[in-house]
């Protein structure tokens, strides 16, 4: 889960890990193109949309993932899902204001301090709530 965790962190932390994996999609994308190879899906910084990128991602992946999570963990699905489902919601709202022509979604930018206090609290708020909820399970399993 660690790997699709970002759109089920609070705002502005899964705006800020949008855009750090999109660069890195992007470098990968210069490459392939670079060698003459075809660019693999989201690496195309010249038709790579970010809100077409993270609603896709979180409509077939990340969404499905924590569902079946909250199935066994109902705390994810109470806690989670919401979180989730209000960055769905966010990205939504992104690419209509595109289609309407206002102006395209900026990358978020926080101070270096900043983005690394708000980075480590994400990761660890969501590693105690994760721990607490799968002692809870186990004890109920006993």
């Amino acid at each position: 889960m660690a790997d699709i965790s970002n759109p089920a962190k609070h705002d502005p932390v899964f705006k800020l890990w949008t855009d750090r994996c999109l660069d890195e999609f992007f470098e990968q994308g210069d490459k392939e193109r670079n060698m003459g190879v075809p660019i693999s899906p989201n690496c195309d910084r010249n038709t790579v949309k970010r809100p077409d990128a993270q609603i896709g991602f979180i409509k077939f992946v990340v969404k499905p993932a924590y569902e079946v999570l909250g199935d066994i963990l109902p705390a994810v699905k109470e806690s989670i899902l919401p979180i989730i489902d209000n960055n769905l919601k966010y990205w939504e709202e992104q690419k209509q204001m595109e289609q309407n022509g206002n102006v395209p979604t900026e990358k978020e930018e926080l101070p270096l301090e900043l983005s690394v206090s708000v980075l480590g609290r994400g990761l660890s708020e969501i590693e105690e709530f994760l721990e607490e909820e799968e002692l809870e399970f186990l004890e109920k399993e006993e």
